[in-house]
């Protein structure tokens, strides 16, 4: 078939969908990781998908997590979590022992979420970051940052 490709053993599936090649790579115990190569080009799709093979292969091996998450997504996630666990108390019976997210701390869990999503992505300073936060270590406040690609754009820009 045109629109498969098998490489590495069988480890490595490239194929299209919607036009656009695809890779699945076999991580073991049944588990993938699937990615899009996001490249209509056969060749290039080959050497993306042998790149992302031993990119995998590698950081299974240093036993390194193969997918990450970006801060947004993991925040989101947990505000839904809390979310959810208000709603839930709210809907408990009064005097019952269910333990639930409060409306106060529901209120502080977006305004910190909202700090960091709004002034991280900014380009502001770690340093003033860490000030505004009251991080004492700009270690702490570098947890919490995610650089992206229009981040690195930005610094490309400063510099050229």
């Amino acid at each position: 078939m045109d629109d498969e490709l098998r490489l590495e053993a069988g480890k490595l599936v490239l194929f299209r969908r919607s036009g656009l090649w695809q890779a699945r790579i076999a991580l073991g115990n049944r588990k993938y990781l699937w990615k899009s190569l996001k490249t209509s080009n056969t060749t290039e799709a080959k050497r993306l998908g042998l790149k992302l093979f031993h990119q995998t292969e590698y950081k299974l091996g240093e036993g390194l997590p193969v997918q990450t998450r970006s801060f947004s997504d993991v925040i989101d996630e947990y505000i839904a979590e809390r979310e959810a666990d208000h709603k839930l108390g709210k809907e408990a019976k009064r005097g019952s022992s269910i333990k639930h997210t409060s409306d106060s701390m529901l209120r502080q869990i977006n305004r910190v979420s909202k700090f960091w999503k709004e002034y991280a992505g900014k380009g502001i300073g770690v340093r003033v970051l860490a000030s505004l936060a009251g991080h004492k270590s700009i270690a702490t406040t570098q947890a919490y940052i995610d650089v992206n690609d229009a981040m690195k754009r930005a610094a490309v820009e400063l510099v050229g």
